[in-house]
């Protein structure tokens, strides 16, 4: 993306869409923008905009379930908790996701989806469902949220004192677009398993050091350290 691009996406940010399509035409009769840059905007915007629609589409569809969640409150087979868990972890995501697509959007959870996450994020849970469990934490631990990630993290905690977070979870966390302060924080207090797991954990951990994450490069080195 050329720096033409990113200043105008910047200039047109807080405004509608109508609004941003009326500036970027104005702009481009005028000679402020070329007519490439004004496309390649307007297509941007408008990839955007349909991602936006499917995104509301799915989680409208999703909230027409009301009894996704039913199952870990009522006496249920192991199969439907497990199914209602993945529930869970499918709606976080697209609240999640529809949040990056557009900041305007409210990913807060309704009282069931906060009475699901409530109970998935038990010991108890954890110790039977501790695969859809982690998926969960994956999302809670990025939701932008404060209150919700403090949540996953106060739990995750929990299971890194008690030695029984999974090798898995490590590995698909750092695999993500994505990866907290806190966790890096974690990884490096933990180094010492890391360590142990060195050809597993160091190619993920040193690509997100080349991106120039500086927490990345504080987990490298403390895994190395440990490994040498």
């Amino acid at each position: 993306m050329s720096r033409e691009t990113v200043a105008v996406l910047q200039e047109l940010a807080g405004k509608s869409f109508e609004e941003k399509i009326s500036l970027l035409d104005q702009w481009q009769q005028t000679g402020l923008l070329s007519s490439e840059t004004a496309q390649e905007i307007k297509e941007k915007l408008t990839t955007r905009k349909n991602l936006k629609a499917r995104q509301l589409k799915a989680i409208k569809e999703a909230e027409k379930d009301t009894h996704a969640f039913d199952a870990l409150w009522n006496i249920s087979s192991g199969k439907e908790i497990q199914i209602a868990l993945e529930n869970l972890q499918a709606t976080l995501r697209m609240k999640r996701k529809a949040y990056l697509t557009d900041r305007y959007f409210n990913p807060e959870l309704s009282a069931n989806e906060k009475k699901a996450l409530n109970i998935a994020l038990k010991e108890i849970t954890y110790r039977y469902f501790n695969y859809q469990i982690e998926d969960i934490l994956i999302e809670v631990l990025k939701y932008p949220i404060k209150s919700i990630k403090m949540q996953g993290n106060e739990f995750l905690e929990k299971l890194i004192a008690q030695e029984r977070i999974s090798i898995l979870f490590w590995l698909k966390l750092l695999s993500r677009q994505y990866v907290a302060k806190r966790q890096w924080q974690q990884i490096v207090q933990q180094a010492e398993l890391f360590a142990s797991f060195a050809n597993l954990f160091l190619p993920p951990i040193e690509e997100w050091a080349k991106k120039g994450d500086p927490k990345a490069k504080e987990a490298e080195a403390a895994i190395k350290a440990l490994k040498s």
